[in-house]
């Protein structure tokens, strides 16, 4: 009788552990579509922002992010990393990863 009970208890607590990994929302893999000239208005913004050349400038693939999945394009400038994300008001904002 303990073996069944002992076998129950840990079906019990790995059902709770799988609901936990289940969440309601859009799915997060695939593609994320960004704003037309998002990437070419984010890099540019770099430029102003560190001095570093256009070419210094790498932007990674875009990431949704957020509750709301907006887009979000990870910025490699001269070996350092930013962040450039879309705001409210549709404007874009260029970040050192350690401004947050």
């Amino acid at each position: 009788m303990t073996e069944r009970l002992s076998r129950a208890v840990r079906l019990f607590a790995l059902v709770g552990v799988l609901s936990g990994c289940i969440v309601e929302g859009p799915p997060i893999s695939g593609p994320v579509s960004t704003p037309p000239g998002m990437k070419e208005s984010c890099i540019a913004q770099a430029v102003r922002l560190t001095g570093a050349p256009q070419s210094a400038i790498v932007a990674r693939a875009p990431i949704s992010v957020g509750p709301e999945n907006r887009p979000f394009i990870g910025l490699n400038v001269a070996g350092a990393s930013y962040g450039c994300r879309i705001e409210d008001d549709g404007s874009y904002t260029v970040f050192s990863e350690y401004a947050n």
